[in-house]
Formats: structure tokens, C-alpha cells, sequence
């Protein structure tokens, strides 16, 4: 196996680093930027290489120690070995150089990079995989690149407390369970009080299985809702406890009471919710240069600014025509690497958006129902 000597020069969008060898581009997972490294080729293509690594020669000073045991072997975190404000500088440099090839912003015109409260305990929703082992359950995670389940026995430290304690109540309940290899997954969603789990289930008795956990579901607190589901997500079925999650957004206004977001268990809910709000009290919009009218407010995701916004601009998920065809706005979002089309919606001082999120509503069909006094441009 053929071995280069590489130095690490910046982070690339999905997580590796950049070095290159002979001139030519190499990707190596788990470096950080300032690392000299000496690598093995793991695959080479015409216009780049992917690189493991054999040896850190040199760490770099920005180069920590992971605090998730699994880190490296779990397929969720990539930059976990690197210092936050590294992570942060690297994110905007991504973040500049894609608005500059796909719309020519130059990057004095993107500000700073607002820091999390906290680096872990924030994520509001997890999958958890399952796989029954003989007498031992994993639950965890699959291994980079493969389905195979690292266990977690301490849960995930990206995650809110109240999803590690909820999975560690059900790992003892389902220890239980005559047939645990019948559930390949666990969801786990929070709202700002309580968290509920969906037990995903392939096995022949559905009926026992829902009066076994039914049963033990006192011992499950801090959930405080369980489902099963057993097919499509149309197929969700209430076990026991809640039907709504709720958690609290800041409004456009200062003197605004919080809006309360709701959503299904099943349904599409921001994983990161917290800081959503943080953004949102400290920066009062974000914003996107794009190529043809200069700063406009960005709306990308469901729920995240359901909130009276002052008769500002917003860019919602558009349909293709039914020719097929995206508009001229489309093209512009296509060009600057947005992940779906976008509409024009100018919402009126005051007005807030907010329905409950139905399970396996689409984006799409969600922003389509109607709202009063709401116009397209």
C-alpha cells in the first residue's frame, strides 16, 4: 500500500479535509486543518483522491479529543476532533466559497458565524437502530459505512438528556420483550415538555406487543407518548400518552408573547429547535444573497420562522409547473445550492403561521394552505 505525506489545509463540505498529493486534490476523513498526516489511498478518481490515515505526524493545534466514545466508528458526528471555533470558521468558509461559485457573493457580504449555546445536548430528535443479539440488545447507531449497530449504552451526547433517559428506560423494557429482533427502530422526538418514542415494528403480533408496552409504559417516564409503527408512517399507531408536541418559538415582535409550534409524533419537526430560537432572537432574520435582487430573508425548513414577520420578504419551497418547469426563481435557488425551489411571500405585520404538523404532510402541501391576508409575487 502506497503512503503520501499530506497537510491539511481546510475542511470540506461533508466533513473531510483537503490536502493534496502530487497537485492533486485528497479527501481524508477525521483530519483537521492544520494536521500533517501520512495517509494510504483508499480510492482515486480523475479529478480528486480519498485518503485514510495511517499516522497523525503532526496534530494540529485546533486537533481535540473527541468527548463520544464512538466517535470515529459511529456513521452520525464528523468534526467532533476538531475545536469548536474551528468548526465555526470552517462552516463559514464552506458557506462562502458555495454562495461565490453558485452566485458570485463576495464573502465580505456574509457575517459572522453566531456560536450554539452549547456544542452538545441539543438535538430534539433521534433514530435510534435496534439489533438483537442472543440475549444482548444494541442500541445505537450504524458503523460508518455499514448497518451494522454500535451499541450506546450512555446514549448520544448530541442529544437532549431527556432522549438518553428515554432510551435507556425502553432498553430495560424491551430487554423484556419476547421478540426484540421484531424492532429495527427507535424515534425519539421532543417538545419543550416530555419527548415521545415510535417503536418501529416488523414482527406477528403487533396486538401483544402493544398491550406489552402499554403495560410498562409508567416505567418509561420522561416519555410521556409511545407508537408503534408498523408499515408506512400512514400506519402509525397510538399506544399510549400524548398526541401533540409543543415547544415555544420567539416572535418577530419584541413585545410578542412565544409562539407555540405543534407538531404530530411522526411528523417533520426541526432537530435542532433551541438554537433555532437563539438564532432567531439574536440575528431577527437570516438572510441570502442571491444573484438577481439582492438581500432577501431565507425561509428553508417547516417551522422554523412560524413567527409574525414584519412584512418581510421569504423564500418557501416552490412546485414544479405542470409542464414540469421551475421558474426563474427556481433557477436561482438551483444556482446558488439551495436544496429545494423557492417561492416569493410577503407576510404581513403580525400575521403568524402555525398549524400542527400532520404525520407525512409534505412541505409542499403544508405552505399551500391558505392564510389570510397572505399574497404571492
Amino acid at each position: 500500500m502506497t503512503e503520501f505525506r499530506v497537510a491539511i489545509e481546510k475542511l470540506a463540505f461533508g466533513g473531510s479535509g483537503i490536502g493534496r498529493i502530487n497537485g492533486k486534490v485528497c479527501f481524508v476523513p477525521f483530519s483537521c486543518p492544520g494536521d500533517e498526516l501520512l495517509v494510504a489511498i483508499t480510492a482515486e478518481k480523475r479529478s480528486y483522491l480519498t485518503a485514510g490515515i495511517v499516522e497523525i505526524i503532526t496534530p494540529s493545534p485546533d486537533r481535540v479529543i473527541p468527548p463520544c466514545p464512538l466517535f470515529g466508528s459511529c456513521g452520525g458526528c464528523a468534526w467532533q476532533h476538531i475545536a469548536y471555533h474551528a468548526q465555526l470558521a470552517s462552516k463559514r468558509q464552506i458557506l462562502a466559497e458555495t454562495l461565490w461559485r453558485g452566485a458570485r457573493v463576495q464573502e465580505e457580504q456574509i457575517s459572522e458565524v453566531l456560536p450554539a449555546p452549547g456544542q452538545y445536548g441539543y438535538r430534539s430528535r433521534v433514530q435510534f437502530k435496534v439489533f438483537a443479539a442472543g440475549d444482548r440488545l444494541r442500541i445505537g447507531f450504524f458503523r460508518q459505512g455499514t448497518h451494522f449497530v454500535e451499541d450506546a449504552p450512555e446514549g448520544c451526547p448530541v442529544a437532549l438528556p431527556v432522549i438518553n433517559q428515554g432510551i435507556q428506560r425502553l432498553r430495560d423494557v424491551l430487554s423484556r420483550l419476547g421478540e426484540p429482533r421484531a424492532i429495527p427502530q427507535i424515534n425519539i422526538d421532543c417538545g419543550d415538555h416530555g419527548a415521545v418514542a415510535i417503536i418501529n415494528y416488523t414482527g406477528n403480533d403487533p396486538d401483544g406487543t402493544a398491550r406489552f408496552l402499554k403495560e410498562h409504559f409508567t416505567s418509561l417516564a420522561p416519555l410521556n407518548g409511545l407508537y408503534m409503527q408498523t408499515g408506512r408512517k400512514s400506519a402509525l399507531r397510538k399506544v399510549c400518552g400524548d398526541d401533540l408536541l409543543v415547544y415555544a418559538m420567539p416572535a418577530g415582535a419584541a413585545e410578542s408573547p412565544p409562539i407555540q409550534l405543534a407538531f404530530r409524533p411522526g411528523g417533520f419537526s426541526q432537530v435542532t429547535y433551541p438554537r433555532i430560537g437563539t438564532c432567531w432572537t439574536r440575528s431577527g432574520v437570516w438572510r441570502v444573497l442571491t444573484a438577481a435582487r439582492g438581500c432577501w430573508t431565507c425561509i428553508a425548513a417547516m417551522a422554523i420562522f412560524h413567527c409574525p414577520l414584519q412584512g418581510r420578504w421569504l423564500l418557501l419551497p416552490e412546485s414544479k409547473n405542470s409542464r414540469g418547469q421551475l421558474p426563474l426563481r427556481s433557477t436561482i435557488a438551483a444556482k446558488m445550492g439551495l436544496a429545494m425551489p423557492i417561492i416569493l411571500l410577503r407576510m404581513q405585520p403580525a400575521e403568524s403561521v402555525v398549524w400542527p404538523i400532520m404525520g407525512g404532510t409534505t412541505m409542499s402541501s403544508y405552505w399551500t394552505r391558505p392564510v389570510a391576508g397572505q399574497r404571492r409575487h
